[in-house]
C-alpha cells in the first residue's frame, strides 16, 4: 500500500487489540479468583491527565455524530486512515503501558514478589518498573527507520540495489520518508524520539562529570572500567545522528522549525532551573549562544551558492510567500478559516475539514502539469494547519478542550520527578506543536505523541519541590466524594471490563477484515492491468470481506471497469460490467453524498458513456455535474466536465456561460480559456474563440493530442 500508511496502521491495530483484550480478560479472570491486591490500581497513574485526554477524545467522537460524514470522521482515509478509530488504539495503548507499568508488572499483577534468593546488585528488571526500557526499545526502533530514509536518499542518487519501489519514491521530490513512504509523516515521529536521545545523552554527560541530579536516573559507571560505558554512549550518539540525518534528509520545513523551537525550549528550562547545577546552566548557556550566532550566521549567508546547493538549508532560507507549496497552503488556511463559521461552535465533525475546504474552495488551488497535459483533480483534504483543522473540525468548544488538555500536559511536566525527562519531553512536545502549524496528524506523530506522553503517568510525582524550585503538590482523593467515587469505579470494574473486552474483539475482526480487502484490492487493480475479467472478479472476491473504504473502492472498481469497456479491451459482458459499475459508482455516491469528487468522477464516467455508447447517460452527466458545483461553486474540474455535457448535448451557450465564469474565477488558468474557446467554436462565435485560444496560448497552454491542434488549425486558417 506504499507509499501510505495503511498496513502500519492496521499492523498497530491489531496489536493493541490483542493486548487489550488480553489485559480485559486477565482482569475478570483475576476479579473471579479474588487474587487482586488492595494496592492495585485500576486507573493507571494520576488519572487528571488521562481523564482530560479521554474527555477530548470523547468529544470529538460525540461531535462526529451529528458531523458531516461520520464513516471518515471514525475511519479517515484509505491512504492514510488517520480518524478516530486510530486515535482511540493510541488511547488503549497508552492506558495499557501506564497500568502496566504502575503495577510494577506481572509480577504485581499475579501477588507474587520478586524472589529474595534471585536478588543481585543489578538494577531492578526493566520490564517489571522501568518504563525507560520501553522507551529505549523504540528509541532503537527509530534508528532503524532512520537507516531506511538513509538508504533511500542513497539509491536515488547512487542508483544502489534498486529496492526501493517507484511509487515511494516519485511523489516527493527528492525528499525522503523510509518505510513511511512520505516524509511528512516520518518527520513528527522521529522529533520525538531525537528528543529523549538527548536525553540519554545527556545522562550519560553527568555520569561522566559526576553532575548530581534529583531523578538519580543518570546510568551508573562500571568499576570495572568505562569501555563498555563509553562504548553505550558511541551507540547512542550513533544513533541520534542517523536520525538527525533522517530529519534533514526529509526536507519538511515545519519539523525543521520545530527542531529548532524544541532546542531553544530545553535550553530555557536548563537555564533557568536552579534546581540544576551552575556548570550546567551556564554550559547551557554558551551553547544556546553559539546555536543563535550560527543561525544569524547562514541566515546573512542564505544567498551564497554553498546554502543554496544544500537542499534542507535552501528550503529553509530561500521559502518566499511566491512559492507555489506556500501560496497554496496559505490559500488552503483562507478556505480553512472560511468554513469555520459555518459550524462555530462543534465544528464539522473529525476530518471533516476536507468539506469546508471543498465548499470553499479557491479556485487557485487548482493544479495541472507544465505541459498542460492532464488535468489533475485539486487533492487538499487538510489545510495543513493541525490549529485550523482543529477549529474547523471540533469548532471553539473543541479547540478549549485541547488547550485545557495542553495546560494539564504542562501541569503533568511541571511535577515530573525526573528533571531532565521533563525537559527533553518538552522540547520535544513543543518541537511537535510548531511542526503542525505547517502540517497535520497521522500514524507517526501520534505514535511518538502517546509514546512520550504515557511517562506522565508513570512516573512519580514529588509532594515536595527537587531543590529550591517550587513544585506544586498533586491532588490526593479524601472526603466523601472521594469515597463514594471510589465505590463506584468497583461497581464499574466488572461490566467496564466485560466492554472493553467485547470491543476489542470486535475491532480485531473488523481489523483482520479491512486488511484482508485492502490487499485484495491491490491484487485487483494490478489484475485489471493484465485482463479486466481477472480484475472485476478479484475485486468482487475482496467486496466479500468488510471494509470501512469498501464504497470508495467501488468507485474506483467502476472507474477501471468503464475505461476498459471504454477502450475496447476484451471482456466478456461489457454491457453487464457497465450496469454492475454504474450501480457500484452510484453506491458511493449514496454513501458520501456532499464528496465533490465523487461527484466529479461520476460526471466524467457518463459524458464518456454518453459520447461512444448511449447518449441518455449525458442526463445523468449533467446531474453529477451541477451536484459537484453546488457542493463546491468554484472547482474548475467540476465546470470542465459540466460545460463538456452541454457541448455533447448541443447547448453550447450553456457551456460558454459557465466556462467564462471559470475565467473570471481565475484568469491566470490557461485550461479555462482553452475550454472557453472550444466552447465558443461550438456556439459558432469564431472570432471570441480565437481571442480566448490565443490567451490560453500565451499563459502556457499546449496542444494535448493531434485532434485538438488539427481543430485550432482550422480555425485559425479560416
Amino acid at each position: 500500500m506504499s507509499p501510505f500508511l495503511t498496513a502500519k496502521v492496521l499492523a498497530f491495530q491489531i496489536l493493541v487489540d490483542i493486548v487489550v483484550g488480553a489485559v480485559a480478560g486477565l482482569y475478570l479472570l483475576l476479579m473471579r479468583q479474588e487474587r487482586q491486591r488492595a494496592t492495585m490500581s485500576w486507573l493507571p497513574g494520576r488519572s487528571t491527565f488521562l481523564v482530560a485526554l479521554a474527555i477530548y477524545l470523547g468529544y470529538a467522537l460525540l461531535t462526529s455524530f451529528f458531523g458531516v460524514d461520520l464513516n471518515r470522521s471514525l475511519w479517515g482515509i484509505v491512504d492514510r486512515q488517520d480518524g478516530l478509530i486510530l486515535q482511540l488504539h493510541f488511547l488503549g495503548w497508552l492506558a495499557v503501558l501506564a497500568w502496566f507499568y504502575q503495577n510494577q508488572g506481572v509480577a504485581q499483577i499475579f501477588n507474587q514478589p520478586p524472589n529474595p534468593k534471585k536478588k543481585t546488585d543489578r538494577s531492578p528488571s526493566p520490564v517489571a518498573n522501568d518504563f525507560h526500557f520501553y522507551l529505549k526499545l523504540s528509541f532503537w526502533v527509530s534508528a532503524a527507520v532512520a537507516a531506511t530514509v538513509i538508504y533511500m536518499w542513497l539509491e536515488l542518487h547512487f542508483k544502489l540495489l534498486n529496492l526501493v519501489p517507484e511509487s515511494v519514491k516519485g511523489p516527493f521530490q527528492g525528499r525522503v520518508g523510509g518505510v513511511f513512504g512520505n516524509p511528512t509523516f516520518a518527520g513528527p515521529y522521529f522529533l520525538f524520539h531525537f528528543f529523549y536521545g538527548l536525553y540519554l545523552l545527556s545522562q550519560f554527560v553527568r555520569a561522566k562529570l559526576d553532575i548530581p541530579s534529583s531523578s538519580n536516573s543518570h546510568p551508573r559507571r562500571p568499576r570495572n572500567g568505562s569501555i563498555r560505558w563509553t562504548a553505550q554512549a558511541t551507540w547512542i550518539a550513533i544513533a541520534q545522528c542517523m536520525i538527525l540525518s533522517a530529519l534533514l534528509l526529509g526536507q519538511i520545513r515545519g519539523v525543521l522549525l520545530g527542531l529548532v523551537a524544541g532546542f531553544f525550549v530545553v535550553a530555557v528550562c536548563i537555564i533557568f532551573s536552579r534546581s540544576l547545577a551552575l556548570r550546567t546552566r551556564i554550559a547551557a548557556a554558551v551553547f544556546t549562544g553559539l546555536f543563535i550566532v550560527g543561525s544569524l550566521s547562514l541566515w546573512q549567508l542564505r544567498d551564497t551558492a554553498v546554502a543554496k546547493s544544500i537542499p534542507f538549508l535552501k528550503r529553509l532560507t530561500q521559502t518566499s510567500f511566491t512559492e507555489l507549496s506556500v501560496s497554496a497552503r496559505l490559500m488552503a488556511w483562507q478556505s480553512a478559516l472560511s468554513s469555520i463559521k459555518d459550524h462555530p461552535i462543534l465544528g464539522w465533525g473529525e476530518n471533516n475539514v476536507y468539506y469546508g475546504l471543498n465548499k470553499y474552495y479557491n479556485p487557485a488551488l487548482v493544479r495541472f502539469d507544465p505541459n498542460e497535459t492532464q488535468i489533475h483533480l485539486t487533492w487538499y483534504d487538510k489545510s495543513h494547519n493541525a490549529y485550523l483543522d482543529l477549529l474547523a473540525e471540533k469548532g471553539i468548544a473543541g479547540a478549549l478542550l485541547y488547550l485545557v488538555l495542553i495546560v494539564v500536559t504542562a501541569r503533568s511536566l511541571w511535577l515530573l520527578k525526573n528533571r531532565y525527562l521533563a525537559f527533553f519531553t518538552s522540547g520535544s512536545l513543543t518541537a511537535y506543536l510548531v511542526s503542525n502549524f505547517v502540517a497535520f496528524d497521522s500514524f507517526g506523530s501520534l505514535y511518538g505523541l502517546y509514546l512520550f506522553l504515557t511517562p506522565l503517568l508513570i512516573s512519580d510525582y514529588e509532594k515536595k519541590p527537587p531543590g529550591p524550585e517550587p513544585v506544586r503538590e498533586a491532588p490526593t482523593e479524601g472526603g466523601k466524594g472521594g469515597a463514594m467515587m471510589a465505590r463506584l469505579l468497583r461497581a464499574l470494574r466488572k461490566p467496564a471490563a466485560i466492554f472493553v473486552l467485547l470491543v476489542s474483539i470486535c475491532s480485531l475482526y473488523i481489523s483482520i477484515e479491512t486488511g484482508t480487502a485492502s490487499v485484495g484490492y491491490q491484487d485487483a487493480q494490478q489484475a485489471f492491468a493484465q485482463d479486466p475479467d481477472l480484475g472485476l472478479r478479484s475485486y468482487e472476491v475482496a467486496f466479500q470481506y468488510y471494509s470501512p473504504y469498501q464504497k470508495m473502492e467501488k468507485l474506483r472498481c467502476a472507474t477501471l471497469t468503464l475505461e476498459s469497456v471504454l477502450n475496447k479491451r476484451p471482456m466478456r459482458d461489457p454491457m453487464g460490467s457497465v450496469g454492475r459499475a454504474l450501480q457500484w459508482a452510484q453506491e458511493a455516491a449514496a454513501a458520501f453524498p456532499r464528496d465533490v469528487s465523487i461527484f466529479i468522477s461520476l460526471a466524467d464516467i457518463c459524458n464518456n458513456l454518453g459520447l461512444y455508447v448511449d447518449k441518455n447517460f449525458l442526463d445523468k452527466a449533467e446531474y453529477f455535474g451541477q451536484r459537484a458545483l453546488e457542493l463546491s461553486p468554484k472547482r474548475q474540474e467540476a465546470a470542465f466536465c459540466l460545460g463538456r455535457t452541454y457541448v455533447l448535448r448541443n447547448e453550447a451557450p450553456r457551456a460558454v456561460e459557465l466556462n467564462k465564469r471559470m475565467v473570471s474565477d481565475y484568469p491566470a488558468y490557461p485550461l479555462a480559456h482553452w475550454f472557453l474557446g472550444l466552447s465558443l467554436i461550438a456556439d459558432g462565435k469564431r472570432d471570441e474563440a480565437k481571442r480566448e485560444i490565443q490567451k490560453a496560448f500565451d499563459l502556457g497552454f499546449r496542444f494535448r493530442n493531434a485532434g485538438e491542434e488539427n481543430a485550432v488549425k482550422d480555425l485559425f486558417e479560416k
